[in-house]
């Protein structure tokens, strides 16, 4: 199948690009490149890349593809926060009219990477939310992926739409982001060799490991359009509080003789979530295979250097005062 993929070189599209081409899919890369070619240089002879914000995307681009796996957008609450006008561009607006030009290039298949964030509560609650379940999220970005899975759904008369809700990624990758919670607790378990944890640790979070949701990614381009058209599905690895988290990453370490303090403060948000998996393991088979414990040994063993490219919302702002990214509109200077 020829798939086009948004955001390619990113954390998770950088390990999805090798799994595509290892199923014989033909892919196309579309990434503005604010992180760099690096991580899929080694697959450049094999893929074609379109160096391109996707609010830039045309219809030409997308003649010839069969499917869209689109993963491209500002990714988490701090560089939604960054610039909310040009967040709602991006990730709703931009979102909404790679489908519509999809529609209109032919293509059957549309796989929108999104967030179980939409369902979070201002304080840890029990209630284990479903696909069902009426959300109405404020934040900036949950509220933007939100918006662009209604405009993505109204098109699913012309296209195969699947919505893949996502629950917080932990993992190796060759884009690594260290801001993400797991991660971001073993880098500091890595530098300081002290974790904080704030707000007592009270708040649930779906966790998700890389390598499980890129396999999806790819696993569901062989489905029945009958059975993921239109369809949301929650993808997580289990649900777990912070402090459990935290203790986790203390616990693994311990096992390879690194001693690591926690920190445990009662200041803090307690934006918390917990979310029900039972539809795509019923639907779709899911079965996660990567532990929290394994990847947090890769991750230490990964950690020889460090740079701000593994922190989304410090690259953002590197790339501003370098004069290389128009802060009011996201777009890089020539």
């Amino acid at each position: 199948m020829k798939v086009l993929v948004t955001g390619g070189a990113g954390y998770v599209g950088s390990v999805l690009v090798p799994l595509l081409l290892q199923r014989d899919h033909a892919v196309t890369v579309v990434d503005s490149l604010l992180f760099g070619i690096e991580p899929i240089a080694r697959y450049l002879s094999d893929i074609t890349v379109i160096p391109r914000d996707i609010r830039e995307l045309t219809q030409t681009d997308l003649q010839g593809q069969e499917a869209v796996i689109h993963l491209g957008g500002l990714s988490n609450d701090p560089t939604a926060d960054f610039n909310r006008e040009a967040n709602f561009e991006i990730n709703t607006q931009a979102s909404i009219e790679l489908g519509r030009q999809s529609v209109q290039a032919g293509i059957e298949r549309f796989v929108f990477g999104s967030t179980c964030s939409v369902y979070y509560t201002e304080k840890p609650v029990d209630t284990l939310f479903t696909e069902e379940t009426v959300v109405h999220p404020t934040a900036n970005y949950s509220e933007s992926k939100h918006r662009a899975e209604q405009g993505l759904f109204d098109l699913q008369d012309d296209l195969c739409v699947t919505c893949f809700r996502k629950g917080t990624v932990f993992g190796l990758s060759p884009r690594m982001r260290f801001d993400l919670v797991v991660n971001t607790f073993t880098w500091y378990a890595h530098t300081k060799r002290r974790l904080t944890v704030h707000a007592g640790g009270r708040m649930w979070r779906p966790l998700l490991g890389i390598r499980d949701i890129a396999r999806m990614y790819a696993e569901v381009l062989d489905r029945d359009p009958e059975t993921i058209s239109g369809q949301v599905f929650n993808l997580l690895t289990d649900n777990y509080r912070i402090i459990d988290l935290a203790r986790m990453v203390q616990d693994t370490l311990s096992r390879i003789d690194v001693e690591v303090e926690m920190e445990v403060q009662e200041v803090g948000i307690p934006r918390s979530y917990k979310v029900c998996g039972e539809k795509a393991a019923n639907v779709l088979g899911f079965q996660p295979d990567q532990t929290i414990e394994d990847a947090v040994l890769e991750m230490w063993q990964y950690l020889e250097s460090r740079n701000n490219t593994y922190w989304n919302i410090k690259h953002l702002e590197a790339l501003v005062e370098e004069g290389q990214l128009n802060a009011d509109t996201l777009r890089r200077i020539p």
